[in-house]
């Protein structure tokens, strides 16, 4: 019975995810038809081409960043698990986060990694990495009510909530992470690497920032939308596309908080336009994220992945 109810619960969940991406996906298009004469094409200069070209590149660095958090869990454990191998499996997988379910990518690392690691390291590893990533992308997140000032609720200084929001989670974390660990097998790292984990996160979203920050100063460079209200507007709207059950990828969701987080700020139709532009250049760095994981890193790492 309890299995039942819980296969209900996640098919209620699944569903109530796919009416969200449908929902936002005919906002989207609504927009988009209503204000197509807006919008502003970009120049494709040589310059332009190069910028964006970086942005793809940024968007393949990251995922290496990811990579390093997945080793930085494991590597004490596990010294055969290298960097080049955590961002291979990465590399070959994370494009399947398309997949409807938008779980397919974590699967497939599970699945690739088991002949390195042990089943329960490798789940719960992905588990603190998705645990650890809605930390951060919550504590960088809640910046962004700094700029959008809701009737001056809120007055509280940046400099001191930030700091006491992220110190007073890690101390939950801690004691969390204490009952899993005695409760079951699982490995067992020092909780300076959780810390460690936790800023690598930050510097993750800081690079999700900044090609937001180049789009919307490329598209409306006249309004000189601020550093910190770029990489806030953005966690804020990857973090509803990570967690929508269902969603693949985040599409439609991301697409269309992020479109309702800058509306005050750039305009509806610009915030689609940078949001679009965003996504286009996100499918480019999987796309060649998963040629190189297939083609070229290097192929003595082949031997060990004989389910590819």
């Amino acid at each position: 019975m309890s299995f039942l109810k819980d296969l209900s619960i996640k098919r209620l969940l699944r569903l109530f995810g796919n009416i969200l991406v449908l929902l936002s996906i005919w906002f989207l298009v609504k927009l988009f038809s209503e204000k197509i004469s807006e919008i502003r094409y970009l120049d494709l200069s040589i310059s332009n081409f190069l910028l964006l070209l970086f942005l793809v590149l940024n968007g393949v660095f990251a995922y290496w960043v990811l990579s390093y958090i997945w080793k930085l869990q494991l590597g004490s454990k596990y010294t055969e698990f290298t960097l080049r191998k955590s961002f291979r499996i990465i590399a070959l997988t994370q494009i399947a986060k398309y997949v409807p379910g938008n779980i397919a990518h974590l699967v497939g690392r599970f699945y690739l990694s088991q002949k390195i690691l042990k089943k329960s390291d490798a789940a719960y590893s992905i588990f603190i990495e998705n645990i650890m990533f809605i930390i951060s992308a919550s504590m960088i997140g809640a910046i962004y009510f700094f700029f959008y000032d809701v009737d001056n609720i809120i007055e509280i200084n940046l400099v001191w909530i930030l700091p006491t929001l992220i110190v007073c989670l890690l101390i939950v974390m801690k004691f969390f992470l204490s009952y899993i660990r005695a409760k079951y097998d699982v490995i067992k790292p020092q909780f300076s690497i959780f810390i460690k984990v936790f800023f690598v996160f930050v510097f993750l979203h800081l690079l999700g920032g900044i090609t937001i920050f180049v789009l919307i100063n490329l598209i409306t460079p006249e309004l000189g939308t601020p550093f910190l209200l770029c990489i806030s507007g953005y966690a804020i709207s990857f973090m509803i596309g990570f967690i929508t059950p269902g969603a693949p990828g985040g599409i439609g969701v991301r697409e269309f908080a992020f479109t309702q987080l800058f509306t005050p700020f750039i305009g509806a139709i610009y915030a689609l336009e940078v949001i679009l532009l965003f996504r286009i250049i996100t499918i480019l760095s999987d796309l060649m994220l998963f040629v190189i994981g297939k083609y070229f890193i290097g192929k003595s790492e082949k031997e060990n992945f004989t389910y590819i």
